[in-house]
């Protein structure tokens, strides 16, 4: 059986997790990522196969070349992807202003886009780095309400933060335990 997923955000968590995720048998991966100036650019480089970050990955090379290769990852701007998913993960920036506090405007807007493509029986899951309480008061009142379906009925919503490291992100990713709530 086929599981069709897309990874909204390809950054330093999305793209290792995007790629890994397209290398199990049956899974086919779509990312997708702004096409802003300052980042659209990776739309064409992961297309090809290409690992966009500086510095040293191991594996990420090889696995990124791997899957494009073979037809299980490809990147776009466009939310009608989503129609098609039965999992998708929100990997977006959630950084913080001078006083400390999170900026979530990425992930409203995130959010809001792609709720209304969000497919009866999709599973949402949050690994951006959030404060409690972020997944249910901000994520699933803008879900329910641009999607017209409601969480645990029409779709599941789970939160399950990711935490990488630069020059290790595969290794983090595949061997360090994870929480999951949902």
């Amino acid at each position: 059986m086929t599981t069709n997923i897309v990874v909204i955000g390809m950054g330093y968590v999305g793209i290792p997790m995007a790629a890994l995720l397209a290398d199990v048998e049956d899974f086919y991966v779509t990312g997708i990522q702004r096409r802003s100036k300052r980042s659209g650019w990776k739309i064409d480089c992961l297309n090809s196969g290409k690992n966009p970050f500086e510095g040293n990955e191991p594996g990420l090379d090889q696995l990124l070349e791997r899957v494009v290769k073979n037809k299980k990852f490809q990147v776009t701007d466009n939310y009608d992807v989503i129609t098609k998913a039965d999992f998708v993960l929100i990997d977006v920036q959630t950084p913080v202003d001078d006083q400390k506090k999170p900026r979530y405007e990425s992930l409203k807007e995130v959010s809001k886009l792609l709720a209304p493509h969000m497919k009866k029986g999709a599973t949402v899951i949050i690994e951006s780095t959030l404060a409690p309480g972020t997944t249910d008061n901000i994520v699933l009142p803008l879900l329910e309400k641009h999607s017209g379906m409601k969480r645990g009925e029409d779709f599941y919503l789970v939160f399950s933060f990711e935490r990488v490291m630069p020059g290790k992100l595969i290794e983090y990713i595949t061997d360090f335990p994870r929480v999951i709530g949902g």
